[in-house]
């Protein structure tokens, strides 16, 4: 495993931010999502299921392969004011909590190209961000 992708995995931890991996293509994306799997990190499919966990000590991970949606990047943007709200599309109500932070990490993992053909500026509004060798 690269040591240096651990130590940020690892850094990320209670973080104030959302943070971001970018991998070169869908190849890297699926061998970060192993690693984090490893190291105790739960794959969440929708940003709904997402926002259930930030209020108590949780390691979460999403991977994007095809583009951010609305809901991802409003999280990304919520998160680091103390207060969440999204929409969920299951229970047809709003959802709002307030994230715990501490002993709470969230990494969106995605590959260059969903990044670059984003129509949101999600590099803008993470915080820790990493992308190297993979």
């Amino acid at each position: 495993m690269n040591s240096d992708l651990i130590k940020f995995i690892e850094y990320s931890v209670s973080q104030k931010e959302v943070s971001l991996i970018i991998t070169k293509d869908k190849e890297e994306i699926q061998r970060v999502a192993k690693i984090l799997i490893e190291l105790g990190y739960h794959e969440e499919i929708n940003v709904s299921d997402m926002v259930k966990l930030v209020s108590q000590p949780s390691k979460v991970f999403i991977t994007l392969e095809d583009d951010f949606s609305k809901d991802i990047y409003d999280f990304v943007v919520q998160y680091p004011t103390g207060q969440v709200e999204i929409y969920d599309k299951v229970n047809l109500k709003s959802q709002t909590v307030t994230p715990a932070y501490k002993d709470v990490s969230i990494i969106v993992v995605a590959d260059e190209e969903t990044i670059k053909k984003s129509k949101f500026p999600i590099l803008e509004k993470v915080g820790l961000t990493y992308r190297g060798n993979l």
